[in-house]
C-alpha cells in the first residue's frame, strides 16, 4: 500500500546561503524551522539570529509546511496535499492553509 504525504507541521524556511545537514529532502542550504504555528518558528528564529536577518528581505523567509516525505513545501502545496490526504474538508490550494486550518 502506498503511503500519502501529509502535513506533519507549520514551518518557516530562511535561506542564508549556508549549507546544513539535516535540514528537509528539498532544501540544500537555509535552515528550516518547524513549530505548531508559524509564530512559534520565528520565536526559534529570532534566538538562532538575534539581530533578526532572517527578517531584512522576504525573498529568502518563506512560510510554508514540513510534509511526511520531509519536504518543505508553500502554503498552497500544503493545501493540496493535506486536502488529497483527507487531513481538511474543503480545497484550499487556491489561497493556501494556515496552521489553524488543520489544527
Amino acid at each position: 500500500m502506498e503511503k500519502k504525504e501529509t502535513i506533519c507541521c507549520s514551518a518557516v524556511y530562511y535561506d542564508d546561503g549556508i549549507p546544513r545537514v539535516h535540514m528537509p529532502r528539498n532544501i540544500h542550504t537555509g535552515i528550516v524551522v518547524c513549530g505548531l504555528r508559524h509564530n512559534n518558528c520565528y520565536t526559534v528564529m529570532a534566538e538562532l539570529f538575534p539581530n533578526r536577518e532572517y527578517l531584512t528581505n522576504r525573498t529568502e523567509n518563506q512560510q510554508g509546511f514540513l510534509t511526511s516525505f520531509n519536504r518543505f513545501v508553500s502554503r498552497g502545496e500544503a493545501a493540496t496535499i493535506a486536502f488529497n490526504a483527507g487531513q481538511l474538508e474543503n480545497d484550499y490550494s487556491a489561497r493556501g492553509i494556515m496552521s489553524e486550518d488543520l489544527w
